[in-house]
């Protein structure tokens, strides 16, 4: 074991787990990726709408948000949740950022993006890196 697989280890024993709202329209993909991220520990609440997003409450608001929409939508329900929230994290799969728009993602309030397609180890890096920084600003939500 490496001192950094120790030192998250750790973290991890002594934070409570992160609460991840995935939002994405494809249900079988919406599965798999709530799946994957709930067998590494993570509380995971699957939304399918732009309307469901904003009918959480704010008591029940995650940490981080992945959303995968197509990328117009993304980027506007990006805005939406970086206007209601400046401490939660957003990470936006995108299925291209091409030359002169790569900021694009990062302008529409997203933390980080992804672009699709995607594999599973990808997510959970981004999503490791995005707990590490949100970690110091983590409220109560999920019960």
């Amino acid at each position: 074991m490496t001192d950094s697989q120790y030192l998250n280890g750790r973290l991890a024993a002594l934070s409570p787990p992160l609460k991840i709202s995935v939002v994405n329209s494809s249900s079988h993909q919406r599965n798999a990726e709530a799946t994957v991220l709930r067998q590494h520990g993570y509380l995971v609440k699957e939304v399918a709408t732009a309307e469901e997003v904003d009918a959480i409450s704010e008591s029940d608001f995650p940490h981080l948000f992945v959303v995968n929409f197509r990328d117009e939508e993304g980027y506007r329900l990006a805005q939406k949740i970086r206007q209601r929230s400046i401490d939660v994290g957003v990470l936006l799969v995108v299925s291209s950022v091409n030359g002169n728009h790569r900021e694009h993602p990062f302008q529409s309030g997203a933390d980080n993006f992804l672009y699709r397609p995607y594999v599973f180890d990808e997510l959970l890096a981004v999503v490791r890196s995005l707990t590490r920084r949100l970690g110091a600003n983590m409220k109560v939500g999920y019960r």
